[in-house]
């Protein structure tokens, strides 16, 4: 480090005081340092001896205080600091004294550098450097910390994998189930996450896994409300019911949204379990989940339910009790219930539509009640292979009864006694057994047109 050649004392003693608790003052000038009068041969003629900035490499812990002398940097730093307090041995001439005997200074300086204060001073300078024993054990917890909060985020992570698949998360076996395995397997590979796993605490319980999703299910709503509000601003409202296994009632709600690419989005919201389904109460549903969404009333502008009347009623509908408070809030039946009220009062009219319907009810409600028509069925199409080797035979499905409640999902109903070998079985002359409640015999002038 370098000074200037000449230092007055207050420069001295700023630099020093700015440098003292870093690293030794070593100037690459020392003219100010006095000089040693010796006198030598049997003349004594007189020689002066000066100090040497050689030493400065040589011996490290050289340093030149604010009053001109030379000290050892370690001993007079922890003199300072009370640091020697215990150290029998002190060497006055290197703490504060300073040393000026140029003749012997090497001698001296490998001397001092062995000596008990000396090690006693750089070992106690060392100590100072590391933290406390409270500073070590914060850092500690740090780590420990940052290492547990790695291990919950994995954990989150593989909660959402499953939940953005639709997975299981538990079977039979707790331990077989696909969040413990799925775990197991992040386990192999990552060593924070398996020693977690090891912990009495891990934070994988059921209680655990439900307040999760639970969380991953807010951040899902939050984002599509924030969307809404700053692609969007208005929005509309559809809502439908059913019961679940349990026999609850479980309304759905949407949120229906064009977004700035003009893109028209219909995302879900939740599920609600009302205490009863009449008018009041559903429009209550409604307005309720929009306040705990921050969305406002006011920015609605439609509401789609199905016909039913404690939806769609003129007087006391969810739909009329939400227009008053919202007039712009537009009611329009919804077109899915439409079309499936439609189609059945029309198949239910012609019964060259609703005889084949009902016939491919009764098959598909006898396929899957009775194993011996499922095996005769089977039976009759090997037959065919025989019977009928000019006519290619088509792959045999299972035969599927018609959904009672959407029009649609009748398709594939109706699909597997059109599409597959069904044509062609009913075409051979068979005559099937008779099962309580089913009187059906098929013959080649009944065949399925």
């Amino acid at each position: 480090m370098g000074t200037p050649a000449i230092l007055t004392n207050k420069q001295q003693s700023t630099h020093v005081q700015e440098t003292l608790f870093n690293v030794p003052n070593q100037p690459q000038s020392i003219a100010y340092l006095p000089p040693q009068e010796i006198l030598v041969g049997k003349k004594k003629k007189k020689k002066m001896l000066t100090f040497q900035t050689s030493w400065f490499k040589r011996f490290p812990w050289l340093h030149v205080s604010d009053t001109n002398k030379v000290l050892c940097f370690h001993c007079s730093k922890a003199d300072k600091l009370s640091l020697l307090s215990l150290t029998t041995q002190n060497e006055g001439t290197f703490i504060n004294t300073g040393f000026v005997n140029w003749k012997k200074a090497i001698e001296r300086f490998e001397k001092h550098e062995t000596s008990a204060c000396h090690s006693q001073a750089v070992y106690q300078l060392q100590q100072l450097k590391k933290p406390s024993v409270c500073a070590q054990l914060s850092e500690q917890k740090l780590t420990e910390q940052a290492g547990f909060r790695y291990s919950l985020l994995q954990l989150f992570s593989s909660i959402r994998f499953l939940a953005r698949q639709a997975l299981p998360f538990r079977g039979h076996v707790e331990e077989n189930g696909n969040y413990s395995q799925l775990l197991t397997l992040q386990a192999e590979r990552d060593d924070q996450l398996k020693l977690w796993l090891n912990r009495t605490t891990n934070f994988t319980s059921h209680d655990c896994q439900n307040e999760m999703l639970t969380l991953l299910a807010h951040a899902v709503v939050r984002n599509i409300v924030s969307t809404v509000k700053a692609e969007s601003c208005q929005f509309a409202v559809m809502l439908d019911g059913t019961q679940d296994c349990a026999g609850l009632e479980q309304e759905s709600i949407c949120i229906r949204f064009v977004d700035a690419s003009l893109t028209v989005n219909e995302l879900f919201i939740g599920l609600f379990n009302p205490p009863d389904t009449t008018g009041k109460t559903l429009s209550v549903v409604v307005k309720d989940v929009l306040t705990r969404l921050t969305l406002p009333l006011e920015d609605l502008r439609a509401q789609t339910y199905d016909g039913a009347a404690n939806m769609s009623g003129k007087y006391n509908g969810c739909q009329a009790i939400i227009s008053n408070e919202q007039p712009l809030a537009l009611f329009f039946h919804c077109s899915a219930h439409c079309a499936n009220l439609v189609a059945q009062h029309t198949a239910a009219a012609n019964q060259f539509v609703s005889n084949p319907l009902q016939l491919v009810q009764d098959l598909g409600t006898l396929y899957n009640r009775s194993g011996k028509f499922k095996k005769l069925f089977s039976d009759s199409a090997a037959v065919l292979v025989t019977d009928l080797p000019d006519k290619p035979l088509k792959k045999t499905s299972r035969i599927k009864p018609l959904c009672p409640t959407r029009w649609l999902s009748r398709v594939s109903a109706v699909t597997s006694v059109l599409d597959q070998s069904f044509e062609q079985i009913t075409t051979y002359d068979h005559d099937f057994p008779q099962f309580p409640g089913y009187s059906i015999t098929f013959k080649r002038e009944e065949a399925w047109r």
